[in-house]
């Protein structure tokens, strides 16, 4: 972190600053165009392994055994899960709605004490 200090140009500010390298003879220096060709290895999207291509292009696709059991197994507890949360989903509002009447008839209870005591 000193040397990099050192080789930097003082800051113009003391608020956060960007430091332009375009014109750093240091910077051109250390980074030239060659070198930033080797430094990009962009993936490119949407492209397929060559091994795989071939099975896909013929249509001989074969499925393991244990994939399809796989893949089966996921789509048993994927709907398990559903239901499970369906239920719970159901059984949360019901004791919602409970939780609200109970509450209601406390206040009509204690409106009938405060009417019974207190003449309008």
């Amino acid at each position: 972190m000193a040397e990099l200090k050192q080789v930097l140009p003082p800051p113009k500010s003391l608020g956060a600053t960007h430091y332009d390298h375009s014109s750093d003879p240091w910077f051109k220096q250390r980074y030239t165009a060659s070198e930033a060709e080797n430094i990009v290895n962009v993936r490119q999207p949407n492209t397929f392994i060559s091994y795989k291509r071939p099975a896909a292009d013929s249509g001989e696709v074969e499925i393991n055994d244990n994939f399809a059991k796989l893949s089966e197994a996921l789509y048993v507890a994927g709907q398990k899960a559903r239901e499970a949360s369906a239920i719970r989903n159901k059984l949360q509002k019901e004791m919602a709605i409970k939780e609200q009447q109970k509450k209601e008839m406390e206040l009509i209870t204690y409106i009938k004490v405060i009417k019974r005591y207190l003449p309008l």
